[in-house]
């Protein structure tokens, strides 16, 4: 009995550990136009963005920028921050739409077959703009999408990914 009550103990664990650091089924995938169907046409609301984000978990709270609060909406997958979505500026919650999504994880598929910490490549990315410890880059192919590196141990590496209408 002792054997089995461990046996499930063990098998029980294992598949929670499994499951914590398991990608996602259906991956959200970053294109010119955004994440799935989310664009720049579609309303910063929970009811319009979750049920582009199956799986996933949003979080809408208020952070301080410049001075300024401002609501963002946070998506976590087990856990971890996979992205933060910006809305417009207007004053009535119900015309808010998104403005900006800035991916911070790999559980988004992106079109540079790149991830969250690679290296920075000049082959890949030629047109960059140096701002103090940032390289923000950009693909003539991709106008509404930035990669931004951040310098560490004397190397360029990917911080986070960057849509937003006209970026």
């Amino acid at each position: 009995m002792k054997f089995i009550t461990l046996f499930l103990t063990t098998l029980f664990f294992l598949t929670a550990c499994t499951n914590e650091n398991k990608m996602p089924l259906n991956m959200p995938i970053l294109t010119e136009l955004g994440i799935n169907s989310l664009t720049s046409k579609t309303q910063f609301t929970l009811g319009a963005i979750t049920p582009n984000l199956l799986g996933y978990d949003i979080t809408n709270f208020t952070a301080l920028e410049g001075g300024e609060a401002k609501s963002i909406m946070r998506v976590s997958y087990h856990g971890h921050e996979v992205m933060i979505i910006t809305p417009t500026k207007l004053k009535k919650d119900s015309q808010r739409y998104i403005k900006s999504i800035t991916i911070t994880s790999n559980y988004i598929e992106n079109p540079f077959n790149i991830k969250i910490g690679d290296a920075y490549n000049q082959d890949n990315f030629p047109v960059c703009t140096e701002l103090e410890e940032s390289l923000t880059c950009k693909q003539e192919k991709y106008k509404n999408i930035l990669l931004i590196f951040k310098k560490s141990n004397k190397r360029w590496s990917l911080q986070e990914i960057v849509w937003g209408d006209n970026a």
